[in-house]
């Protein structure tokens, strides 16, 4: 999540699932400064698909398109993770994006 005004300003990283790293996702937010969370294992792709259903549908709606079948999609996923579509939420009101960067497993 990143501010279009803010691309060359300091990016803070938090761990997805540490302590309170929503509360502080959300105080950045508010600041205009961008997010990045790093999500790691069992609930990885399960927030993946959350998040692109998310922007799929944020993107839907800008067009003027209200596509229940992503809100449905989205939305019982989202009860498994409440706190990433909030910070999303609150993101983008604040006029940020959102943006995936798939990270490089090394297996031995």
């Amino acid at each position: 999540m990143a501010p279009a005004s803010t691309v060359n300003s300091k990016m803070i990283e938090l761990l997805y699932g540490a302590k309170d790293f929503d509360r502080i996702a959300w105080r950045e937010i508010d600041e205009g400064r961008p997010v990045a969370l790093r999500i790691t294992g069992v609930r990885k792709a399960l927030i993946h698909r959350i998040l692109s259903l998310y922007a799929e549908y944020d993107r839907e709606l800008r067009r003027g398109v209200n596509r229940r079948d992503l809100l449905f999609g989205f939305g019982w996923r989202g009860a498994f993770a409440p706190s990433i579509l909030a910070l999303c939420n609150h993101a983008r009101l604040a006029g940020m994006g959102l943006s995936f960067r798939q990270g490089i497993n090394a297996a031995g």
